[in-house]
């Protein structure tokens, strides 16, 4: 499956509705199998309230921060694919 665009990282939800309003945009993600909720990843620390999706395209791995947290609430890539090159500030994905 190959996406015409990609997520971005959303350092701080402007509001709760505007992160209520991304909730709403993810289980619609979640419910076209463009993502999907996943468990922590044994390589990070749980915190409670965060919650982990997989984007299936890529198979990039983000965490969303609940407004509880000091750092959030956002919405962040944890773990990209690997890349093969670099050029200019610019990566592209290893085909695999």
């Amino acid at each position: 499956m190959s996406a015409l665009w990609e997520w971005e990282k959303i350092d701080n939800f402007g509001s709760l509705r505007e992160r209520d309003s991304f909730l709403a945009w993810m289980q619609d993600q979640v419910a076209r199998g463009l993502s999907e909720e996943v468990d922590t990843p044994a390589s990070q620390s749980p915190e409670p309230g965060d919650r982990w999706f997989r984007f299936v395209p890529t198979g990039a791995l983000w965490r969303l921060v609940p407004d509880e947290n000091p750092y959030g609430p956002g919405f962040w890539p944890v773990c990209e694919p690997p890349h093969t090159e670099t050029t200019a500030g610019r990566s592209s994905v290893a085909a695999g």
